[in-house]
């Protein structure tokens, strides 16, 4: 499936969410069912066109699958303000897309996530009925996103305040440092049922190393990580963004078989092999692509 080449078939669709209607994009193949279906979430302050996500995309559809990628509430084309938003809102953002996804026969296989989107389904994972879960450059907790966030304006210490993110100005309130600072994942990740693909940007300068490490290590899934060294948080360079993208499809194609691609649901309830198979050549993996 990998080698061939699949027309693309794109649409816009809105879904009804907690703060907001949710500005969603589908993908999939045009001239066929697609073989299973993933669930694509960006990061904090970004929107559903962050380019490594639609490359994922782009990547998975050339392997006959469908995405949808959706804008969190507040942000892109969504509704909601994004000061009354946080991750809790966040959370409940992933929660009406996947339950609106399953309802609609598209009950994703896989989810992806970016950053804090990561974050977003780590902490879910346990509730979301999915076979494969990916991370890139996912933090193991929230609270660091509130220290960095005070880094860049100390007037957040003292009250809310103006932060540019993603090259635009955003409100951060107090309550949104609050939940950042509270919210503790730590059981939900020892209790995941997914088969998780964990990528660390090897010179991430927003999450650390340590945070993939203690992801793959409180899931018990140590071989579930992988590190992408020489590359930053946004994946900019595009050698380690091609990289990335081949890694996640091939990863999450090579689970799929086709006695059981269309199911109507996809159950989580038996825990997978922590086991993840090297499809990508690991001198690309271990050393610089430059």
């Amino acid at each position: 499936m990998g080698g061939e080449l699949i027309s693309r078939n794109s649409r816009k669709q809105v879904i009804p969410g907690p703060l907001g209607p949710l500005a969603a994009v589908i993908d999939a193949p045009r001239d066929r069912p697609p073989r299973a279906w993933a669930l694509l979430c960006h990061g904090f302050g970004s929107f559903k066109e962050f380019k490594p996500l639609a490359k994922i995309a782009q990547g998975l559809i050339e392997r006959g699958w469908g995405a949808l990628r959706f804008d969190f509430a507040g942000l892109g084309a969504s509704g909601g303000e994004f000061a009354e938003s946080s991750f809790h809102t966040q959370q409940d953002d992933v929660r009406s897309v996947h339950g609106w996804m399953r309802e609609s026969g598209m009950a994703p296989r896989l989810l992806v996530g970016h950053s804090l989107g990561g974050a977003t389904l780590l902490s879910l994972g346990a509730e979301l009925p999915a076979r494969q879960l990916a991370t890139i450059g996912a933090p193991s907790d929230t609270v660091h996103l509130a220290h960095a966030l005070e880094r860049m304006q100390p007037q957040l210490r003292s009250g809310e305040a103006d932060v540019e993110i993603a090259g635009k100005r955003r409100r951060i309130t107090p309550r949104m440092l609050r939940v950042l600072r509270e919210s503790d994942f730590s059981d939900a990740l020892a209790r995941l049922p997914q088969q998780l693909l964990v990528i660390q940007p090897g010179d991430d300068e927003m999450v650390a190393a340590q945070h993939g490490q203690r992801i793959v290590s409180l899931a018990g899934q140590p071989d579930a990580l992988w590190t992408v060294h020489g590359a930053d948080h946004l994946l900019s360079e595009p050698a380690h963004l091609r990289l990335v993208v081949e890694r996640v499809a091939a990863w999450a194609d090579d689970d799929v078989h086709d006695d059981d691609v269309h199911d109507d649901d996809v159950h989580n309830d038996v825990r997978p092999s922590t086991n993840v198979r090297r499809t990508s050549s690991p001198s690309m993996l271990d050393q610089h692509s430059e």
